[in-house]
């Protein structure tokens, strides 16, 4: 029995080095952590890019007409937007990744406790996960040490 987690948030705050440990520690079931990089095109890259930004423009004046002030976090993520593009411009490629986290057990009832330990774990280590279920096998091959890439 196995099942298989896409990490749909990694921690937004400085981690230490160790952040991962949790994950990393020997369990009593067969698990896999995977982080899976994959190169964008510089065309797609700029384009992500432009996207981001017209997108944060537009929200920033619907925020405005609407009398909503700006946040600490909307100016965070309006800078990353910015530090991105400038990042693009001098050159600095750009890829996407993915996490997916896998764990194998002999039997259902094993692997529904595996599952909850592991949420737990992941807690810890600040990553939010989300429980792959319409694309499992993709999901699961792509932990594999042959894996090809992002789903």
């Amino acid at each position: 029995w196995q099942a298989t987690w896409w990490v749909a948030e990694w921690p937004r705050q400085a981690v230490p080095a160790g952040f991962l440990v949790p994950l990393l520690v020997p369990s009593r079931w067969r698990q896999r952590l995977v982080v899976v990089l994959a190169p964008l095109g510089p065309t797609e890259a700029r384009r992500q890019a432009e996207r981001a930004r017209t997108a944060d423009l537009a929200d920033a004046e619907l925020r405005q007409r609407s009398g909503f002030l700006r946040t600490a976090r909307r100016r965070r993520e309006e800078q990353a937007v910015w530090d991105r593009e400038r990042e693009l411009a001098e050159g600095h490629a750009a890829c996407r990744f993915a996490g997916y986290l896998t764990i194998c057990t002999d039997d259902r009832p094993g692997l529904e406790a595996a599952a909850e330990e592991l949420e737990q774990r992941a807690a810890r280590a600040g990553l939010e996960l989300r429980r792959c279920y319409g694309d499992q096998l993709e999901a699961w091959l792509a932990t594999w040490p042959t894996g090809d890439g992002l789903p």
